[in-house]
Formats: C-alpha cells, structure tokens, sequence
C-alpha cells in the first residue's frame, strides 16, 4: 500500500512572503546590490518550487520503497530489500506524531514522517519482525503507542 507525505506549506509560505516582501522592498529603495537581488529571486523561485515536493513510500512484503515526487516527476527514488537495512528506529516527532527512520547498511537513511495513513508505523514494524530486523523504540514513541 503506498503512503504518501506532502511539505508542510506554511512554514515555505511564510519563508516565500518574507522574501518577495524582502525583495520588493529592496527593489524599490535600490539600497541592495543586483547580485542580492538576483539571489533573491532565485531563492523565492526556489521555495516555491518546494512547495510542490511531496513523498512516497510502500512497504512490500519484500522491500520498502521511498521516493520523492515533484508533481509527478520523480526526484529520488530508494528501494530498500531486508538486507539493506541496518534497524528501523521508531521515535516521537513533535508533541503528538510518530517517526521512524530507517538506517541502512550503505548510502543515507530514509525517514519516515506525516505520513499518511498512520498506520505505516504498524506496517514497517511488521516487515521488521518478519525479516528479523533490528528495532528500536524511543520511551518517547512507547508512550505515544499506547
């Protein structure tokens, strides 16, 4: 079953309403350099694009596969068999939401967070203990578990 996580938009569009109002402002009053200016632009683009970044995981009886989606353009793609992985470490994210991030043998780990449906964390705790894989649980998570 695939789950899916989007960005969370209003921390991006916070950041984006503060640089166009940074960047008018400056333009305006002509006190900034063309070079801030074009970085100014460019990293207005920039996070706006993001805003449109969503992600994608599916947990398999035999793999766990993770991509990061623009639209519907992969960016990153990481199919992760049994052996691949080192231990799935299950921790509290924030003051009410459960992750877990995935440490593997080689290349970087894969984190899972605000996705949804929630029941992921109960998928992967299932694929961990029928591949004999290594889990950790913080006392944090153990309490939002109950």
């Amino acid at each position: 079953m695939p789950y899916r996580a989007k960005t969370q938009t209003f921390p991006l569009l916070l950041l984006l309403f503060l640089m166009v109002s940074s960047v008018l402002s400056s333009s305006f009053r002509n006190s900034l350099s063309v070079e801030f200016l074009v970085f100014g632009i460019l990293f207005c683009i920039f996070t706006f694009f993001t805003l449109f970044i969503h992600y994608e995981c599916t947990i398999d009886s035999n793999y766990v596969s993770y991509r990061v989606l623009f639209f519907s353009w992969p960016l990153y793609k990481r199919t992760l068999s049994p052996n691949e992985i080192k231990q799935i470490k299950f921790k509290r994210v924030g003051w009410n939401t459960k992750g877990a991030i995935i440490k593997t043998k080689k290349g970087p780990q894969v984190r899972i967070t605000h996705f949804t449906p929630e029941d992921v964390y109960t998928d992967l705790t299932n694929f961990a203990a029928a591949h004999n894989l290594s889990v950790y649980k913080t006392n944090d998570y153990l309490i939002l578990d109950r």
